[in-house]
């Protein structure tokens, strides 16, 4: 991939981050910045300045993940799969972990000791979303005595 394609791709992935769908958005955007809407009219180097400036909002830029972030969502996701979530957003597990914690923010923000208890809570959630699956089945089989 040449690099007008590669500095394509990632400001159109940041400018989703930014805009969504809304193109008009991004183009007024676009105006301001570098002075076009079009991408295929701007240079490599106008590419760049929108990319940084895409950047500069916090798009592109993927925060640091730690193994107890990693943790939190994998876990979030097991009580999804286990039925037990009624929503599985970003804005549902940060309300979560401000329930344990008493400050709403994404697992990637939790420090050592903020993240801990989010996990030990989330682990007992997950135990007892599949003790209750487990009490199902069971209830669902026949009596064989």
């Amino acid at each position: 991939m040449n690099r007008r394609a590669q500095l394509l791709r990632r400001l159109h992935a940041g400018a989703r981050q930014i805009f969504g769908d809304d193109e008009e958005l991004r183009h007024a955007w676009q105006l301001q910045q570098v002075g076009k809407t079009s991408c295929a009219e701007m240079s490599e180097q106008e590419l760049e300045r929108l990319i940084h400036a895409l950047e500069a909002e916090g798009a592109l830029t993927p925060p640091p993940s730690s193994p107890q972030a990693r943790l939190i969502r994998r876990l979030w996701d097991e009580l999804d799969g286990a039925g037990a979530l009624r929503h599985h957003t970003p804005e549902a597990l940060a309300h979560f972990i401000c329930h344990q914690t008493g400050r709403e923010a994404p697992p990637e923000q939790l420090d050592h000791q903020e993240a801990n208890p989010v996990i030990e809570a989330l682990k007992a959630w997950l135990a007892r979303a599949r003790g209750a699956d487990r009490s199902k089945d069971a209830q669902d089989r026949p009596d064989r005595s």
